[in-house]
């Protein structure tokens, strides 16, 4: 691959989303750079990589594009390699992705709002696990006492529960940056530890599994209900 260069005679600016700043806002191109796929000495497909600087912030993003042969290239048709988006786990199910995919488009402009929306995304991961109390209080205390989440968990959960509360209210009380931050580390911790892990470890057993004679038992995953 070459390195960075300044693009000539191809555009040099999009408006796009800024994971960064929150904000949809021109992204300037600064360098570009193109990786090309060779079959007989002849490249037949190459991917453009486009150095972005967001105009709001400043913040650096990276976008690819690939090109067959002389389809021509089109800046428009690149897309964000980095930073990555809110990107759950393929594993973690679909409606709980999409509630925390909402959350994390307001992280950065609204955190107040970002804190009713990882609110509602707890109510979907209880619902998930088959729990629906009156309140998300009683759903949370239900999960601990069933052993799907651990009680740590359950003592942050509430945490959040109570900031969520602050954002769905008017109130003084404020959600700053640094509360985003740890709520957004913690939820997706807690994600990890009830879809993600047990999913991980059931495919190293199985790939262990498959290697030993006689196979090994399989461990059941109490977070897998």
């Amino acid at each position: 691959m070459n390195d960075f260069e300044n693009p000539k005679q191809e555009p040099t600016q999009r408006v796009e989303y800024c994971p960064h700043c929150g904000n949809t806002t021109p992204l300037q191109v600064v360098g570009s750079s193109t990786s090309h796929d060779v079959e007989d000495g002849q490249s037949v497909c190459e991917t453009r990589f486009y150095l972005m600087s967001c105009k709001t912030c400043t913040g650096t993003l990276l976008f690819a594009a690939e090109y067959v042969q002389d389809d021509g290239r089109d800046l428009h048709r690149a897309q964000l390699v980095w930073p990555t988006k809110s990107n759950l786990d393929i594993r973690v199910p679909a409606a709980i992705r999409e509630c925390y995919e909402e959350a994390y488009q307001v992280k950065v402009t609204s955190p107040m709002a970002f804190a009713v929306l990882i609110r509602r995304s707890l109510e979907a991961v209880c619902s998930d696990r088959g729990v629906q109390k009156r309140s998300l209080a009683a759903s949370l205390q239900a999960l601990v006492e069933q052993d799907q989440i651990p009680l740590v968990c359950a003592d942050m959960t509430k945490v959040i529960k109570a900031i969520g509360n602050y954002g769905a209210h008017f109130t003084d009380m404020k959600v700053n940056a640094s509360q985003v931050k740890v709520i957004d580390d913690f939820f997706r911790a807690l994600i990890e530890y009830v879809y993600v892990a047990p999913a991980k470890i059931s495919d190293f057993q199985a790939r262990i599994g498959l290697l030993s004679e006689p196979p090994l038992p399989l461990i059941e995953s109490k977070a897998n209900g």
